[in-house]
């Protein structure tokens, strides 16, 4: 069911213009990470949510961050 209505969505997105989409995945699911490679979103970078300051110096990916997949259409 999940193939099926990830393709609705996409088409109805598509349908209206909407030249790229983003997802956000955690790191551990794998199972989603696979489901959106098989309709053609990659992983486009890392990224972890949370109340973040600026710092001086580069902050490191915390264990278990997730990954943000994009597929332009």
């Amino acid at each position: 069911w999940a193939g099926a209505v990830l393709r609705a969505i996409v088409r109805e997105l598509t349908g209206r213009g909407v030249a790229t989409i983003v997802l956000n995945v955690a790191q551990a699911n794998t199972g989603a990470q696979r489901l959106y490679a098989r309709h053609g979103f990659a992983v486009h970078c890392a990224y972890w949510e949370g109340v973040g300051r600026r710092r001086e110096i580069e902050p490191q990916r915390p264990e278990g961050a997730a990954h943000s997949a994009t597929t332009d259409y």
